[in-house]
């Protein structure tokens, strides 16, 4: 459940903004939550360059436009509550629920969840949110649709889906929810709204990524349910308190860290954000250490307090390179892992750790350092003194979409701006395969454009049956999508496909690809 939840009483005169944007150090991105009534951000084009990911609420269609005026690449999402609804609305009329409590209250009371006792009831901590039942038929289809609407209208980039949870431990006695008693009950009733809503979003073009509850005590759990989403957020990421020094869980540190590396592997986005005072910057290196141990990409993180503050801190802009290795584990518990300027280390244990780091590194308040000691449930991001000299860089290896095996649906057209003159055009769901020799790589560059009909194509990327890369293919002209890989020296599979077909007496969404582009 996002916090604080006083953001969802009020009216579109309180400013409420996420900005998001190219990312600074390379493989992990950043995520801004501004979801809090008192929120700010002193300028929409540092925002808007400093993150990739914006969540808004309904009501703030002008922030939206603005940060995508300011960097059109940014993904801003609207916040809609899955679980629960609320009486309230923005003075404009817009809700932060999917359903509003309104047309439920009178048309559909078989929408709310009842107790035990036969009453409809709210979350313990959030009086004003009322308890639906995620696991009901009609609700799903109505929740799809009414959001499905305000993403086509207003422009959104897709929907941040609030209290996908696999328990109703943290807002009522679950034994006394009478439909679900239990939490695989009520697991299962969440699993099946997310199967129900998250194809219909993506089949529009439009994203679909879930605040997943207690993630890290449900692992398997969320990792099921991210099958039906394009990612998810783990809102508390190796830390749960707002104070400094306050609510480590270095229990959960190892389930944490494979939320990074197995939301990657299934090609999804995965958003983080790590909770405590505003300049803690313990916490901040912490947490951001530990997702580039992680992450092959498609990370996104943030430290934050109440979702008001915008806050950044001179690691992100440490100019890292790429990783050399994947991360690994000292025989004293310390995790680390190189890059091409860089070196990243972690101590996730309750004890200090004394480590060599085997070559001189600045850095996270470190000159010029061979070794450190990192105190408890902290991290070190560091910069090399003197990298030695880089190697010349292999050459990309370039495939034309046209030379690739076609599946039915698809064909070569003649496109004078394309590569050769000639591009694949899919008309039809299906995936392009061939074998393609590199070099040892870490990108893959998709060039690609988009014949649009109520939302963009989506395009899906899998080198050697793994997923890199799902995008909406937004874009007209031709346009680069990148997906980061770790593939050695080799012949590797890969498959571009067209996800999300959709036709009307009025247009064809098609996608239009030109070529793939392998990158060391």
């Amino acid at each position: 459940m996002m916090r604080p939840r006083r953001a969802l009483l009020l009216a579109a005169t309180f400013v409420v903004a996420l900005p998001c944007g190219a990312q600074a150090a390379g493989i992990v991105g950043h995520v801004r939550m501004a979801t809090f009534t008192a929120a700010t951000f002193p300028d929409y084009s540092q925002s808007a360059t400093r993150h990739q990911y914006v969540i808004l609420h309904a009501w703030q269609q002008d922030r939206m436009r603005a940060l995508k005026a300011a960097n059109p690449s940014i993904k801003v999402l609207v916040y809609k509550n899955l679980a629960f609804s609320t009486p309230s609305l923005s003075s404009s009329g817009y809700a932060s629920t999917g359903v509003r409590f309104a047309e439920a209250d009178v048309d559909h009371p078989d929408w709310f969840l009842l107790n035990t006792s036969g009453q409809r009831f709210t979350s313990w901590s959030y009086n004003w949110l009322w308890a639906m039942d995620v696991g009901n038929a009609g609700y799903q289809q109505r929740w799809a649709d009414d959001v499905l609407a305000e993403l086509r209208s207003q422009g959104w980039d897709g929907v941040f889906i609030d209290d996908v949870n696999p328990t109703m431990r943290y807002h009522y006695t679950v034994t006394d929810v009478a439909r679900y008693p239990s939490d695989p009950a009520y697991s299962a009733a969440t699993r099946s709204a997310l199967a129900k809503i998250g194809p219909q979003v993506r089949a529009a073009g439009k994203l679909a990524i879930a605040n997943i509850g207690d993630w890290k005590a449900y692992y398997a759990t969320g990792v099921d349910w991210l099958q039906f989403l394009d990612g998810a957020m783990e809102e508390m990421f190796l830390k749960y308190g707002n104070t400094t020094g306050d609510g480590y869980m270095p229990g959960y540190w190892p389930t944490q860290l494979a939320e990074i590396k197995e939301t990657e592997r299934q090609g999804k986005v995965f958003l983080a954000i790590t909770h405590s005072d505003l300049t803690d910057v313990q916490a901040a290196r912490y947490g951001y250490a530990t997702m580039l141990l992680g992450s092959g990409g498609g990370a996104q993180f943030a430290l934050a307090h109440d979702y008001a503050n915008e806050t950044w801190f001179p690691e992100y802009d440490y100019a890292l390179g790429q990783p050399t290795a994947a991360e690994s584990a000292d025989a004293s518990g310390v995790h680390r892992r190189p890059f091409e300027r860089g070196l990243v280390v972690v101590n996730p244990t309750t004890v200090s750790k004394t480590v060599s780091l085997g070559a001189s590194y600045s850095g996270s308040g470190l000159t010029n350092a061979t070794s450190a000691v990192l105190p408890p449930t902290s991290g070190l991001i560091l910069v090399a003194d003197s990298p030695a000299p880089a190697p010349a860089p292999a050459a990309p290896s370039v495939l034309e979409a046209e030379a690739m095996s076609l599946p039915a649906g698809a064909s070569v057209v003649s496109e004078a701006s394309a590569s050769g003159g000639k591009a694949v055009k899919y008309a039809a769901a299906g995936a392009a395969s061939a074998s393609q020799i590199t070099s040892a790589s870490h990108r893959i560059v998709i060039r690609a454009r988009g014949d649009q009909c109520r939302g963009a194509p989506v395009l899906a990327v899998h080198v050697n049956g793994r997923q890199v890369m799902s995008s909406q293919v937004a874009a007209k002209s031709w346009t680069d999508y990148t997906g980061a890989i770790d593939v050695a020296a080799g012949s590797q599979a890969v498959s571009v496909s067209f996800t999300n077909p959709y036709e009307q007496k009025s247009c064809s969404r098609a996608l239009r690809v030109d070529k793939v582009t392998v990158l060391p």
